[in-house]
């Protein structure tokens, strides 16, 4: 019986071909030639029988398929007389290579003698069935490049076929690991192909070399596109960077990206060119570590020189943020930029103030920011791995800051406030126990539901940076003011001051009393609140975000009650506990509030109040025992409490406490015959064992503006993205370069969202440029700053026609990206090349 691969080669063969000649030379598989069973197929034997055979096959039998077997092998052209009809017919050679392409798909006649080359691949079964699921259907469109790239796919680490990036992506991360082992020992697939890898590597980058090695070439790769980026010239295609954008955008493959960046850096000493570079051309340069180091030094010396203003800083990070090391460097570069702002803020302020009302408003107007900008400078530097390159800069901020503004501020606030006889009686600024009466009784009336988060130690910069971020989601609005809290400024009394009241009580003990009822604890809340007659309930923020309570539960709750108290607390528990991580936890504070704004909105609360208890004072920098702290008062009569920012007391108060402001409690509003006494600006009474750098109780603007917020959902969208739009005269491409003009066209703002775009020319759906990612974020109203220009390099292989400009846009909160806009343009050859 005849050889199922020798009769499934035939059978391919007669797919194609009416008449197919057998050379077998001494008759080596007669055998199986007489053992042979074609259906449809006549089988003819040469003996010195041609002629006949000849006319046979090309007159009388025109429409039969015949298999022509030479015994003899195939004969020297001058005596083959059948040679005509040879040429246009299929000659089969049943040998292994000849085997192996039918086995596989290949056509015998083009790749006999290429698998006799790389028998090394083709003798593993494994790869052979790989190769030929490879090509499965697309036999007659493969060529010698293709099945090249196709066989170092399968050889690669990746296993597999690919494209010709994400292979050699492979074999350089391959190479990096081995190198980093001292080892240097090629791959099976560059052992097995060097000449064809090579092949590719020049055709594809212009990459010569007289022997391969992918550490040479990723070392050459990067060195030439720092040239580029340099305007110098250069010896690799352009397709370079089309391969260095693929390779850093890879899932699998970016991280080995960043490391041979370093490695090349290290090895090419790119550091001297590196320190040649004026800091205009550095900060446009991509790919490298030590270029985002340089950057930063330069940033924070010109910071602390007062060289730079915030806006130039936050040009450089609209440039930085979309290079390779914007994701490792953010928090520096945001580090520098909250310094460059708050010393621009900490130079204009000006801290001049005529009483208590004078005071609080222009701390809501534009004071709060140095708390605000001094809170994130300190966050984001605490989040830097490299601590000491912020270090000198650290000691100038928290300097400045208690130098500055938070001493002079409060001494000159104190001042102020021993001027004036009562703490509360204000005429255009809400005063805290009033808060039910002013912000939740009129929903009531209006027969409208209520919710009231209350955020303990929620201060006003918090409060206002919260507002910007409610408002910047869809649907949803918020409006913010201030509100002075009772005096002192702590726990117990804020909460009690926040719900309905006719008298508030602060006790010995130093809890307070609503009319008569114990505001200490969320059950004597709920008896309070429900003395006011409607329904009403109080929930822990804590309970409410856990897993116990669905959206059914939540809309339970609001369907049942009319006024619903919700407690939260992430920034005072801290400060008291870990007030190392005060400003880490001041973050999670605001985007748990977030979260509760959106739960309690999906549960049907339309209206939310987000307010605080009291706010609070902090400061980085050690404390100096001598400056910032004074012994505790001397009072005639009985002490009951003595916190770090207030004494309450019975009795005379001696008028020798010039450190304290002395008030009796009907001067706070309050009702009882106990007195307090809170130190003066920002010191703090001296206590054993308590660092004190969190604190409140006091009466700076700090502890004592709150935030109220009235929060809105709305039932129509009412969020939108910039409009980015490609400004560009010319629709014909004359070499190989093209610089396009991207046009974000309104500014960022609340309502108005930036977005993310990747861009690059397209043919037939395959990149023939490098992608550019640009980020539209910009909030200035100058037209020109909101302009990004970008360079785009065309494939040096393409031929004239159209190509098309794509942009795409990251779904928000994603990695992936939808279309957003398409530009056709047009390639003219006569011109094209140029500039490559």
């Amino acid at each position: 019986m005849a050889s199922s691969r020798i009769t499934e080669a035939l059978l391919n063969a007669f797919n194609k071909y009416r008449i197919v000649f057998w050379d077998d030379d001494k008759e080596k598989l007669i055998d199986e030639f007489n053992s042979l069973e074609l259906p449809d197929v006549t089988k003819i034997k040469l003996d010195n029988n041609e002629f006949s055979v000849k006319y046979r096959i090309l007159v009388e039998e025109t429409d039969k398929k015949f298999l022509i077997y030479r015994p003899a092998g195939e004969p020297d052209v001058k005596d083959n007389w059948l040679l005509d009809v040879q040429l246009a017919s299929y000659k089969f050679v049943a040998e292994q290579d000849t085997l192996r392409c039918t086995e596989i798909g290949l056509d015998p006649a083009k790749f006999s003698s290429y698998i006799k080359k790389h028998e090394n691949f083709f003798n593993k079964k494994e790869y052979r069935d790989k190769l030929a699921a490879a090509i499965k259907g697309s036999s007659e469109e493969e060529t010698i490049e293709s099945v090249d790239l196709k066989i170092i796919g399968i050889m690669s680490p990746l296993k597999k076929v690919d494209t010709f990036f994400s292979i050699l992506q492979s074999l350089l991360k391959d190479a990096y690991e081995q190198s980093q082992n001292g080892m240097m020992m090629p791959l099976d697939a560059c052992i097995e192909m060097q000449t064809e890898l090579l092949s590719l590597l020049a055709k594809h980058f212009n990459y010569q070399s007289t022997g391969l090695s992918l550490h040479d070439f990723a070392l050459k790769i990067f060195n030439d596109s720092l040239k580029k980026q340099l305007g110098e010239p250069s010896e690799l295609s352009n397709e370079v960077a089309m391969f260095l954008g693929n390779w850093q955008d890879s899932k699998n493959y970016g991280e080995n990206f960043n490391e041979w960046t370093e490695k090349a850096a290290t090895e090419l000493n790119l550091q001297l060119t590196f320190d040649k570079l004026d800091f205009d051309t550095l900060k446009q340069i991509d790919y490298f570590r030590n270029i985002d180091e340089m950057i930063l030094i330069k940033l924070k010396s010109d910071i602390s020189n007062d060289l730079i203003n915030e806006l130039d800083v936050r040009r450089i990070l609209d440039i930085r943020c979309t290079k390779t090391w914007w994701k490792e460097f953010s928090d520096y570069y945001e580090t520098a930029y909250a310094a460059s702002k708050f010393k621009q803020l900490i130079k204009k302020v000006n801290l001049n103030l005529e009483n208590i009302e004078d005071a609080v408003n222009k701390y809501q107007e534009s004071w709060y920011e140095v708390d605000q900008q001094y809170r994130k400078f300190n966050f984001y530097c605490r989040n830097n791995k490299n601590n000491e390159l912020f270090s000198d800069l650290k000691v100038t901020i928290d300097n400045l800051y208690t130098n500055d503004f938070l001493r002079p501020l409060g001494q000159k606030f104190s001042v102020v406030i021993q001027g004036e006889k009562n703490w509360g009686s204000f005429s255009k600024i809400i005063y805290q126990p009033k808060f039910f009466n002013n912000y939740v009784e009129p929903f009531i009336k209006r027969n409208n539901k209520v919710v009231v988060i209350i955020s303990d130690a929620l201060r006003y910069e918090l409060g206002e940076e919260l507002t910007r971020l409610i408002n910047q989601n869809n649907r949803f609005s918020a409006e913010i003011e201030p509100m002075v809290s009772v005096l002192p400024s702590f726990t117990q009394l804020g909460m009690a001051a926040l719900l309905p009241n006719n008298l508030i009580e602060l006790k010995t003990d130093n809890t307070a009393v609503v009319d008569g009822i114990s505001a200490t604890g969320i059950e004597n809340r709920k008896k309070i609140l429900a003395q006011y007659g409607h329904a009403s309930t109080c929930i822990n923020a804590e309970e409410l975000l856990s897993s116990k309570y669905k959206n059914k539960d939540i809309k339970e709750i609001v369907a049942s009650n009319e006024i619903i108290y919700v407690y939260h607390d992430v920034v005072d528990t801290t400060g008291e506990h870990d007030e190392e991580h005060l400003f880490d936890k001041s973050q999670d504070c605001l985007e748990e509030l977030m979260q509760l704004v959106t739960r309690l909105s999906s549960g049907n609360a339309n209206n939310i109040m987000i307010t605080a208890d009291h706010g609070f004072i902090y400061q980085e920098q050690k404390l100096d025992k001598n400056v910032d702290f004074v012994e505790e008062p001397f009072v005639t009569g009985e002490k009951y409490q003595v916190d770090r920012r207030f004494v309450s007391a019975k009795g005379e108060l001696d008028g020798s406490n010039t450190d304290f402001h002395s008030f009796h409690a009907k001067e706070l509003g309050l009702s009882g015959d106990l007195s307090v006494l809170i130190p003066k600006a920002i010191q703090r009474i001296r206590k054993q064992g308590q660092n004190g750098r969190y604190i409140h109780g006091g009466a700076t603007l700090e502890e004592t503006v709150i935030p109220v917020i009235h929060v809105n959902k709305k039932r129509k969208d009412d969020v939108s993205e910039v409009k980015v739009k490609v400004i560009s005269r010319e629709r014909i491409i004359t070499s190989g370069q093209i610089l396009i003009t991207f046009y974000q066209e309104q500014p960022v703002e609340d309502k108005v969202k930036g977005i993310s775009i990747k861009a690059g020319f397209f043919r037939d759906g395959v990149p023939v440029s490098n992608i550019e990612d640009l980020e539209f974020n910009k909030e200035t109203t100058n037209v020109e700053e909101r302009e990004q220009k970008r360079q785009f390099k065309l494939s040096t292989g393409i031929d004239s026609g159209s190509v098309i400009l794509k942009l795409t846009k990251r779904v928000e909160n994603t990695d992936q990206y939808a279309p957003y806009d398409e530009i056709t343009f047009s390639i003219r050859q006569n011109f094209f090349g140029r500039d490559f």
